[in-house]
């Protein structure tokens, strides 16, 4: 996220360069590890209790950031991370409540923040194009704390007995 590079790609794509974008580096929000290195719903070894909301509407990332941080203050929700995407909508990472799903979580932050995200649903495979840290608006310190991965994680219909899954070396 610091390398000029992506910057400059990122720079590019805004500026309607699309066959960029497939080039750029991904990361997976929702999920630590997958089996056989395998991004799929069945292989998702290690889920994490997280969702990447994303709002295309361009130009309001600072309005949805004040506003989840009043909701955060007001401890509705926990808020992991908000940057702009590489067209300039807004990702919005939280941590998802206990027994939520999914699309309750996209239909309740969005009637929260006033802005509706991206109503396909995500799931524990769903990458999300890496940005350069210059689209970094709001990092919370809980994003870096490690989550067991023998919590309840059937929000995602993920598997239910992740301790004898095999082990790989993909990181999120």
């Amino acid at each position: 996220r610091k390398e000029p590079w992506l910057a400059d790609m990122c720079r590019l794509i805004e500026h309607g360069d699309e066959q960029l974008k497939p080039k750029l580096p991904i990361w997976t929000p929702h999920c630590a590890e997958f089996k056989n290195n395998h991004r799929a719903i069945a292989d998702a070894v290690k889920p994490l209790q997280r969702l990447m909301l994303d709002f295309d509407e361009k130009g309001h990332s600072a309005e949805i950031l004040e506003k989840a941080l009043q909701l955060q203050a007001q401890g509705k929700w926990v808020i992991l991370l908000v940057e702009d995407s590489v067209r300039r909508g807004t990702h919005v990472l939280v941590e998802v409540p206990q027994g939520m799903t999914a699309e309750e979580v996209q239909t309740r932050f969005s009637d929260d923040v006033g802005f509706k995200a991206d109503s396909a649903v995500k799931d524990v495979a769903r990458c999300i194009y890496m940005v350069p840290e210059t689209h970094t608006l709001y990092v919370n310190d809980a994003l870096f704390a490690p989550q067991s991965n023998t919590e309840s994680h059937g929000v995602f219909n993920s598997h239910a007995d992740v301790n004898d899954a095999p082990q790989s070396n993909t990181e999120s």
